[in-house]
């Protein structure tokens, strides 16, 4: 199923003068989580938000300049489950599937899910997973002769995350997960580039 899926796209384009040109191009996807929680709110739903901007500067048959903003935004969500299932060793002390362990019980100090569906479970705590990014990134290119050109690439960008999850995978509450990112990043590449056959 679709899972009550709501999901649009857009975008818009053309010249906002003789010298320059722009699109801008977006999207928003929600939907309810795929994975059930027997005893709690299903989880790995979507709640997205993206969106990207290009502004392309021709002042004139040598310079071109491209501009390039991004901005993308994962609201808090239910995350962090998993399935687990029976397994043991083998003779080899390689890992094997066991469906014959007992379910609905603590084994190994791992839950059994009863069902045998691997995408339903009993999470006793709801985890959480948002993720926030942004950045914009220039692209210069100079034709210098008719042999040379220098092309400059700057570029910014962060990213902030949190995710949290049930990480017994069962469902009493004995241990949480969590981490985090938020980080800045920046970036310039400068290249000078050569068409001819040979150099002189």
């Amino acid at each position: 199923g679709s899972y009550d899926q709501f999901r649009i796209e857009a975008a818009v384009s053309g010249a906002l003068s003789d010298t320059v040109n722009a699109r801008l191009a977006g999207i928003y996807n929600v939907n309810d989580g795929w994975m059930e929680n027997e005893i709690g709110d299903d989880i790995i739903d979507d709640d997205t938000t993206a969106m990207r901007l290009h502004i392309l500067f021709s002042p004139s048959d040598d310079l071109e300049m491209l501009l390039t903003a991004n901005y993308y935004k994962l609201n808090d969500i239910n995350a962090g489950g998993a399935y687990v299932e029976g397994a043991s060793l083998d003779a080899d002390l390689r890992g094997i599937r066991r469906p014959d362990l007992p379910t609905d019980a603590i084994v190994g100090g791992s839950y059994i899910d009863a069902d045998g569906d691997p995408y339903t479970g009993a999470w006793g705590f709801d985890g959480s997973l948002s993720r926030d990014a942004a950045g914009i990134t220039s692209d210069i290119n100079y034709q210098i002769n008719e042999d040379w050109s220098l092309r400059s690439i700057t570029n910014f960008s962060e990213v902030e995350l949190a995710y949290f999850e049930d990480n017994d995978l069962s469902p009493l509450d004995i241990a949480r997960f969590r981490q985090g990112t938020d980080t800045d990043q920046y970036s310039q590449e400068l290249q000078f580039n050569y068409t001819n056959d040979q150099l002189s």
